[in-house]
């Protein structure tokens, strides 16, 4: 069984639904019966601040809840997560004890670190259109890029 985890700019691309989104689930299979995949809290936290940000209606928020009731989320408040986030946000910061950050500390914002470590702690594989994960794909997480214009590496 193949485990996946979504992030938040996959599951905007599912709500519009945008090519790229579709290419992902071509691509990984997520239409499959044994492939399954998740969300972190995190994502559900941050898409549910999209529509008061951006003033949506009652139609496309209604859309977006009935995806967040299909996909399981994951929590983050768990002792593995919480220690994998540390070492994550370590190994960032190019100050982990044992493993080296090819190049300078990068800048990985919080929420994607929590998914990271959400991911890493699973063993899953991250399907995303964030090249922050860039620096954690090898030592922590294996992830597939989908850029928003189309393109995936």
């Amino acid at each position: 069984m193949a485990l996946f985890v979504l992030d938040t700019g996959i599951l905007l691309g599912v709500l519009r639904g945008a090519d790229f989104a579709k290419a992902a689930f071509e691509r990984h299979g997520l239409n499959v019966p044994d492939a399954e995949f998740v969300i972190s809290v995190v994502s559900q936290a941050e898409l549910r601040a999209f529509p008061l940000r951006n003033n949506w209606g009652a139609e496309r928020i209604e859309k977006l809840e009935m995806l967040l009731r299909k996909i399981p989320a994951v929590d983050i408040n768990q002792p593995r997560i919480l220690s994998s986030f540390a070492e994550i946000k370590v190994f960032s910061e190019g100050r982990h004890p044992r493993l080296k950050l090819p190049g300078s500390a990068c800048a990985i914002g919080d929420n994607d670190l929590w998914i990271a470590a959400t991911t890493h702690v699973l063993r899953a594989h991250l399907l995303t259109t964030d090249k922050d994960f860039d620096p954690l794909a090898g030592p922590f997480i294996q992830r597939s890029y989908y850029d928003p214009k189309g393109t995936y590496s």
